[in-house]
C-alpha cells in the first residue's frame, strides 16, 4: 500500500525533531556542567576535552559518555544525557552508573554510560600502555559504585654525578713538636658517575637499582704531617670502609698505597670495636680509604650495612 506523502512528511518531521532534542540536550549538558565547575566543591576532570565528554568508539552503533560529578544537580545532567542517547537508537546504550576513577592518585566521582573500565578509562582520555597498571583490568565490566583505579608507571635509566670527598692522611715526624701539625698539601675531591634504572610510579620513584659506577676523577687525600716522640707511629686515616670478596680468607684488606704486609688497626667509629687486619691488595679507588675482607668487616658490623666509618691506624 502507498503512503501517503502527509504521513511521510510526519516521520521525516519526527526524526528530525528527536535529532535537534538529542542536540540541545547534549549542548545544555556541556553548557550547565561547565558553568557548574566554578560553583561546585567536585574538581572537573583534567583529562578529555570538558567536564561533558561525549567519546565515540570504535563502532558507530555504540556511544560512551562520562561526567563527572555525582551531586543531585549533576546526576540530574548525567541522566538527562543518558535519554538523549536512548532517544537516539544510533549511539547505543542509554544506562548510567556511578563509579569512582582514582587517576594517578587523584579521586573522579563520575557518572558513565561504559560498560568496563577500559571504555570509562577511553572516555576519559586515558590511554593505558603496556607499563602502566589498571584495577580491575580494562576488560573488566563495569558495576555500580566500582573503583577504578589507574597508575601511571615509567622504568627509565638516569645517570648521575656524585661527589667523593677527600679524605686526609696524616703521618707522624720527629722534626716537628709532638702535636704540631705541618700540612703538606691539601686534599682534592673526586667524582664518580652512577647509572640507574628506576621505576616512577604517578611521577614517584619507588624503586632504584644501580647499573653501573665509574669513578671520572679519584679523589687526592691531603696530607699533613704531626710531630711526635714515638717515632714508631707511622700514621692514621679517617674515611669510609667497604667489604669486598677478597682472596683468601681471614683478617685481610685491600689499601690504595700502604705496603704489602702492613698491619692495620681498624676500628669503627660508631661503637669503638676494632680489628687488625694484613694489608695484602690494592684498591678501593672510589672515595673509600680500605676494604676489607668479609671476616674482617663482619666482625665490626653487618654484611648488610655495606660501609662505615672508621680510623686506620698503623
Amino acid at each position: 500500500m502507498a503512503v501517503r506523502a502527509t504521513r511521510v512528511r510526519r516521520l521525516r518531521l519526527r526524526t528530525t525533531f528527536r535529532r535537534l532534542t538529542f542536540a540541545s540536550v547534549a549542548l545544555a549538558v556541556g553548557i550547565s556542567v561547565l558553568q557548574l565547575q566554578s560553583a561546585a566543591d567536585e574538581s572537573p576532570l583534567t583529562v578529555g576535552a570538558s567536564s561533558a565528554l561525549i567519546h565515540e568508539a570504535s563502532s558507530p552503533d555504540v556511544g560512551v559518555w562520562v561526567v563527572e560529578g555525582t551531586s543531585p544537580i549533576r546526576l540530574r545532567a548525567g541522566l538527562a544525557l543518558a535519554e538523549a542517547y536512548a532517544s537516539t537508537p544510533s549511539v547505543g546504550t542509554s544506562s548510567a552508573v556511578a563509579a569512582r576513577v582514582v587517576v594517578t592518585g587523584k579521586v573522579h566521582d563520575v557518572l558513565t554510560n561504559a560498560t568496563t573500565a577500559g571504555e570509562l578509562l577511553s572516555a576519559m582520555g586515558i590511554a593505558p600502555d603496556a607499563d602502566d597498571r589498571v584495577l580491575p583490568s580494562i576488560q573488566s565490566p563495569l558495576h555500580a559504585g566500582q573503583t577504578i583505579r589507574f597508575d601511571r608507571i615509567r622504568v627509565v635509566t638516569r645517570t648521575m654525578r656524585k661527589p667523593i670527598p677527600a679524605t686526609t692522611k696524616t703521618t707522624y715526624v720527629d722534626d716537628l713538636a709532638p702535636g704540631e701539625v705541618r700540612w703538606v698539601h691539601a686534599g682534592v675531591p673526586g667524582f664518580l658517575r652512577e647509572t640507574f634504572r628506576l621505576r616512577i610510579l604517578n611521577g614517584e620513584v619507588v624503586h632504584k637499582v644501580l647499573l653501573d659506577r665509574l669513578v671520572m676523577r679519584a679523589a687526592v687525600p691531603a696530607l699533613r704531617e704531626v710531630g711526635s716522640s714515638d717515632s714508631s707511629a707511622s700514621g692514621t686515616q679517617v674515611g669510609e670502609a667497604s667489604w669486598y670478596e677478597a682472596p683468601g680468607s681471614g683478617f685481610t684488606a685491600a689499601h690504595p698505597w700502604l705496603p704489602f704486609g702492613t698491619e692495620v688497626t681498624v676500628t669503627n667509629l660508631a661503637t669503638g670495636e676494632s680489628v687488625v687486619v694484613v694489608i695484602n691488595d690494592r684498591g678501593p679507588f672510589g672515595g673509600r680509604i680500605i676494604d676489607l675482607s668479609p671476616e674482617a668487616f663482619s666482625a665490626l658490623a653487618p654484611l648488610g650495612q655495606g660501609v662505615m666509618q672508621v680510623r686506620l691506624t698503623w
